[in-house]
């Protein structure tokens, strides 16, 4: 979602900024992307995004003991995309369809020394497709 700084030369352009995914565990993250303008309606793109750590503790106190339970969640993601351009004449902005293939990981570490609780880390990653419509502006 949004780029915060662009730059340009013969062809490439480079971005990067915030981003919010609203179909994760970890919400926020920062984003560095580069791009290929191959016309003047095409445009291939390459992006790197790293979700912001998240940690969740919970401590569980008793009458003889206290239990402590603390969960580490991150996650990055590699995205590679096709846009087709729609320049408007004078326009600043420029709207875009995408499509994409999409590559994320995300890891969850649990540490506690609660009854039952067995630390560990464990990695999962996943693969899709997008499609989208956006908009970009330079600066």
């Amino acid at each position: 979602m949004g780029q915060s700084f662009e730059g340009k030369a013969q062809g490439f352009e480079i971005g990067g900024g915030p981003f919010l995914a609203t179909d994760a565990i970890l919400d926020f993250g920062l984003d560095v992307r580069g791009a290929y303008r191959i016309n003047e309606n095409w445009r291939a793109t390459l992006a790197l995004g790293l979700f912001l750590p998240q940690k969740d503790e919970l401590v569980i106190g008793g009458i003889f003991s206290t239990s402590s339970l603390t969960t580490r969640y991150s996650a990055f993601s590699i995205n590679g995309e096709a846009n087709y351009l729609f320049p408007l004449k004078g326009g600043k902005i420029t709207p875009y369809a995408l499509a994409g293939l999409n590559f994320i990981t995300v890891s969850v570490k649990v540490e506690g020394n609660a009854a039952g609780v067995v630390s560990g880390e464990v990695a999962e990653s996943e693969s899709g497709l997008s499609f989208n419509f956006g908009g970009g502006c330079g600066l």
